[in-house]
């Protein structure tokens, strides 16, 4: 963590919450209506910030400023943008371009959402003119998507699972991983307690932990040398615990 301060050298230094993304965005009922129609979590929204966004002040001076301004470890770009997920799948293939079905896919949580009476009237009022507006909602999503400033996956669980994308060469990356206390390894993977609806795959990075857990149980386990650290219940995957882990998400 850098202790100075870039603009009047004061080593009075605290951390800021970033700006998020959306901020500001969060209170437009169309902008709410394309998170229901995509199926993006308001809470995952908010919380995602522009990669390398200032992330320290100064207790001094009040000049805000990035601990480690990120860039692509692909092609050294700076122009990078945040990384969201979504609940769910679009109900297609997303990275074959399967439009026709992310499009049907959305509709359908579209009026879904109004059949069962969910959220406040302006953003069902929203999602009956989009759907009636004869525009593509995966068209209005990309769109809104370039001019905020983030990209959109399909839901992910893994503890290290990218949070920005290089604008230049489209790289995901996460700019501040998870590393294991002890070998420094970036393969890490979550712990699941209890019996599990089925079994994890390799690609889901999780390490079965047992029936019985506790709040002092580890979260995460590093896969190159076995050793276990966070615990279970700080962060949304674990956090700071006696291996000195940083918060998962």
């Amino acid at each position: 963590m850098s202790s100075i301060c870039p603009e009047c050298g004061s080593g009075s230094i605290k951390r800021a919450r970033r700006a998020g993304i959306a901020a500001g965005r969060m209170r437009y009922p169309a902008f709410r209506a394309m998170l229901v129609l995509n199926a993006t979590d308001e809470a995952e929204m908010d919380r995602a910030a522009a990669p390398g966004a200032p992330d320290r002040r100064c207790g001094s001076c009040g000049a805000s400023f990035s601990q480690s301004p990120a860039s692509c470890p692909g092609c050294g770009s700076s122009r990078l943008v945040a990384v969201v997920y979504r609940r769910g799948e679009w109900g297609g293939d997303e990275e074959a371009g399967d439009e026709a079905a992310m499009e049907a896919a959305a509709r359908a949580r579209g009026e879904r959402h109004l059949e069962w009476g969910e959220g406040d009237e302006e953003v069902a009022a929203e999602i009956r003119r989009l759907l009636g507006s004869g525009q593509k909602i995966a068209a209005v999503w990309s769109a809104l998507q370039a001019r905020l400033g983030f990209v959109s996956l399909p839901h992910s669980g893994i503890v290290n699972r990218p949070t920005a994308a290089c604008a230049e060469c489209a790289r995901r990356f996460r700019p501040d991983p998870v590393r294991c206390p002890k070998c420094g390894s970036e393969e890490i993977a979550r712990i699941m307690y209890g019996l599990p609806a089925r079994m994890p795959e390799e690609r889901d990075m999780v390490v079965l932990g047992g029936c019985s857990v506790s709040p002092r149980m580890p979260s995460m386990a590093c896969l190159a040398c076995r050793r276990q650290f966070g615990r279970v219940g700080e962060g949304v995957l674990g956090g700071r615990g006696r291996g000195g882990s940083r918060r998962a998400l």
